[in-house]
Parts: structure tokens; C-alpha cells; sequence
């Protein structure tokens, strides 16, 4: 089965809104733009200097998912066919003895651990807390990586063996600073998410996180943990998309499926259906 992104975001009608009112989308939305005055500068300067180093850097943000990462995400990156690559693990306040359980089993030098002592603050309605949460920590992972080009991934997805190779290749040959894949929502009823689809529905192909590969200064373009109180384009990776085209990123797609998005863990789903079962909110 094949759909889109946009598809598989759509809220269930039993689920209510929870949008802030007119005034707090007025904020986000500013906010919002603020972000996009600075992606404009980010991006300028980036072009200027950026040089290819061949290094694919790996941000993840976690926070207690210490059995997921090491013996599930962490091995699929490590297994890729690219062998060029860092990945850069930040905690967000994580209870300090799992993080470094975690940290000493995993011993290729290519993975770094960090840990921010204090837990990000976040919306507490369940739906907005799910489309910003992770943003502190995947800032920080960006500006600790080394490499000049940013694959992001969330800390319990899997990435097929080849999910950099080819989206590396394709970037390198068509000199776009931001390649979307396609990926797998779910293991047990899958889901096909290609930039086709889409396209079909939006105008613009892209697809989640787990498929992108950007170079280094477009990865910089902060994740913005207010865009859940704009009127539309809410969740983080939206929100990033939008300024990206404002910013006149040059992007392309390919129509190959390149990662997985497994259900959330004691969840039947993935992604924010799973978030919000874990929650009780579905």
C-alpha cells in the first residue's frame, strides 16, 4: 500500500483540536518568520564556505529509548555500505546511569554521546507536545556534527544498508542540498510514504526525516519547538520544510524506499498515532 505523508498525518476526527487560539497563532507564525530571517543568512553564508568532506553525520535526539537505539537504530546506521559517517547521539535529560550504560556498550568510535542535564520543556496537550518534541536536542546534535553533510533520523527508526549511499549519490549528482527518499511506515500493516504522493497533495515532494539527507548549513536551519502554535504547517519537520522553500533550498526527491519507521514501542502504530496511543490520546 502506498501513501503520502500528509495522508498518514491526518488527525482521526475523534481526536480534538488543539490549536492554540488566534492570538497564539499569530506568535507562532511570527516566531516562525523570525526563524526564517536567520535560515536566509544560514544558508548565504553556508554556500560561500561550505567544502565536501564525504563525512554523513547522524543526529539523533533521544530520550530514554536506551534498548530501542543500541540494539536496533544504532546497528542499521552502523551496517551501512557508507562507511563515512558520525553519529551523534544527544540525551535529553535523561536519567544519567542509562545513559551511560548505553554509551559504554556501544564501542564504535563513529557514535558520540551527549547528554543535556536539564529536560526540554515542552506543550502538555499530548498532539502538540508530539509535533515539536525533540527539538532542543537535535539542535544541539547539528551544531556537534563534524560532517559536511546531516542525515536526520529519530532515535527508533531503521535505515535500509544503502539509505546513504543512494541518497548521497543522488545529491552529489544532481547538486541539491536536500535529497527526500521514500520509507516504510509500520512493520506489521506497512505503509509505502514516497515524495510522489506527496507531491500529488501538497505540490512540493518531500517525506519525513527519516529520508532526508541535507548538506551541513542547511541542517543548521534550527528546528523551531514553538511551530506547534502556527495555524498550519505545525509539526517541526513541516515547519522546517516551509522555511527551506522560503530559503529556496534546492531540493530533490527519489522514489526509493530508503528507511523504517517501526510502531512506537507497546503501541499497534507508528509515528504520531503511536505517540499518541502511548499518551492514551487516541
Amino acid at each position: 500500500m502506498t501513501t503520502s505523508f500528509y495522508a498518514l498525518f491526518r488527525r482521526p476526527p475523534e481526536l480534538k483540536t488543539r490549536k492554540p487560539g488566534s492570538l497564539g497563532q499569530l506568535v507562532g507564525l511570527a516566531i516562525s518568520r523570525i526563524f526564517s530571517m536567520r535560515d536566509r543568512v544560514v544558508i548565504a553564508w553556508g554556500r560561500r564556505s561550505w567544502v565536501d568532506n564525504n563525512l554523513v553525520s547522524i543526529p539523533i535526539a533521544t530520550y530514554n529509548r536506551w534498548e530501542i537505539l543500541r540494539d536496533r537504530t544504532i546497528p542499521s546506521l552502523l551496517a551501512q555500505d557508507y562507511l563515512n559517517i558520525e553519529i551523534v547521539v544527544v540525551a535529553d535529560g535523561s536519567v544519567e546511569a542509562d545513559f551511560l550504560a548505553t554509551a559504554l556498550a556501544v564501542t564504535d568510535d563513529r557514535v558520540r554521546f551527549m547528554r543535556l542535564k536539564k529536560k526540554s520543556r515542552y506543550p502538555k496537550a499530548p498532539l502538540n507536545r508530539w509535533m515539536v518534541a525533540g527539538s532542543r536536542p537535535r539542535n544541539v546534535a547539528a551544531r556537534k556534527s563534524r560532517g559536511s553533510w546531516i542525515y536526520w533520523i529519530s532515535d527508533d527508526d531503521v535505515l535500509h544498508p544503502h539509505a546513504i549511499s543512494t541518497l548521497l549519490a543522488e545529491a552529489i549528482e544532481t547538486g541539491a542540498e536536500s535529497v527526500h527518499a521514500g520509507y516504510v511506515a509500520g512493520t506489521s500493516e506497512p505503509v509505502i510514504i514516497l515524495p510522489s504522493a506527496c507531491l500529488q497533495e501538497l505540490g512540493v515532494s518531500f517525506t519525513g526525516p527519516k529520508s532526508w539527507l541535507v548538506r551541513s548549513y542547511v541542517g543548521k536551519m534550527a528546528w523551531n519547538k514553538w511551530s506547534w502554535m502556527k495555524p498550519d504547517f505545525r509539526p517541526v519537520d513541516y515547519d522546517l520544510l516551509e522555511r527551506m522553500l522560503l530559503a529556496e533550498v534546492r531540493r530533490t526527491s527519489i522514489d526509493e524506499v530508503v528507511a523504517i519507521q517501526p510502531e512506537v514501542q507497546g503501541t499497534p502504530f507508528p509515528g504520531r498515532r503511536g505517540a499518541l496511543w502511548a499518551e492514551g490520546e487516541s
